[in-house]
This record gives C-alpha cells, sequence and structure tokens, in this order.
C-alpha cells in the first residue's frame, strides 16, 4: 500500500539522513507509520483493544497519549529481513546509531514497567542529537506512564542526569532567570 508518511520537518530530514547511511551500509529501512491524527489513534487503538485486555503491557497507546500525534515518531521496519525486526542488521544498527541522527527508541528493553508498553524496537522518536545523544548516555527515555513520575526512583535519575548535564558543561553557558 502507498500511504503517505507525514513528519515535523526536523525529524524528517533527519530520518532521510540517516536511511541514507544505513542504505550505504547495504541496510535498507522502510517507513510504516509516522503521524497521525486523533482519530486516525482512536481507530487503530480500538482495533488492538480485545490484545491489550490480554497482555500485561499494551502495544497501541490511546488517541491523545500516543507519540505518533506529535509528528516526531515513526514505526520502521527492514525491508531485507522479514520477521522479528529486533532481529534484524538494522534493528541492530539503530541501536547503536540511531541517537547521531537525533532518534530515541521510546520503548527500551527491559523499562516496559516505566513505560507501560512493550518493548518496541521499532518505535523511533526524534529528539534531536544532542538530547538523544544525552538520553542514550544516561539510558533513559522520555516515554514513561503516568504513575511513574511520582516515583523516587525517576527522580533520582533525573537528579543523576542532571549532574551529569553540568560536569559535561552543558548548563554553564546557560542562565535561568528567576521571576520576572
Amino acid at each position: 500500500k502507498n500511504e503517505l508518511i507525514c513528519l515535523r520537518s526536523s525529524a524528517a530530514i533527519a530520518l532521510i539522513s540517516m536511511n541514507s547511511s544505513m542504505k550505504e551500509q547495504g541496510l535498507q529501512l522502510r517507513v510504516n507509520s509516522g503521524f497521525r491524527s486523533f482519530n486516525k489513534q482512536k481507530l487503530i487503538h480500538k482495533e488492538y483493544a480485545p490484545i491489550a485486555r490480554v497482555v500485561k503491557y499494551p502495544r497501541v497507546a490511546p488517541a491523545g497519549h500516543s507519540e505518533h500525534q506529535s509528528g516526531l515518531a515513526v514505526d520502521v521496519a527492514s525491508e531485507l529481513s522479514p520477521g522479528k525486526f529486533e532481529d534484524t542488521e538494522e534493528s541492530k544498527w539503530l541501536k547503536d546509531n540511531a541517537h547521531l541522527y537525533g532518534f530515541i527508541v521510546s520503548y527500551p528493553e527491559g523499562e516496559e514497567d516505566k513505560t507501560g508498553y512493550m518493548y518496541e524496537p521499532w518505535h523511533l522518536r526524534y529528539v534531536g542529537i544532542e538530547n538523544a545523544k544525552i538520553l542514550k548516555e544516561a539510558k533513559y527515555t522520555l516515554a514513561f506512564k503516568p504513575a511513574y513520575y511520582k516515583k523516587k526512583e525517576l527522580l533520582l535519575t533525573l537528579e543523576n542526569l542532571k549532574q551529569k548535564l553540568q560536569l559535561q558543561g552543558y548548563f554553564n553557558n546557560y542562565i535561568f532567570p528567576i521571576g520576572g
């Protein structure tokens, strides 16, 4: 099926660049999904709702809660290797290199309790190169279920990340005005 895939321009440019680098190495990435409207997300969620009732971690976010609605998320697959995406060379390459193009895996393996969603190596979110490098180094994702934001573990992770960034000079050149 020939469906137009839409993304914000910054994410689209980074995706094209990343895909070009992958092609140079003999890998072929296919984009299956990009921006989704509220109504389209609602339909997809409804389709997966029966499955979500019997699995611990769902695969599809309800409308209003999907990263796809931001225009910064893509679902990808390998053009060369059908089957489980996580076993493909493209998936391995993305795990090692996607951050260099500004992408992170939103729902990483082993973080299901924190994100509330199953591991999705094919779901990438564009956050910008600098942010993606920081998040990869910190082994941190932006996709957390709401209840997790109240946990002390997240606060500790954020404090550690902030200290790490300060040591690396990320905040040294910025002045954060208080008031007025």
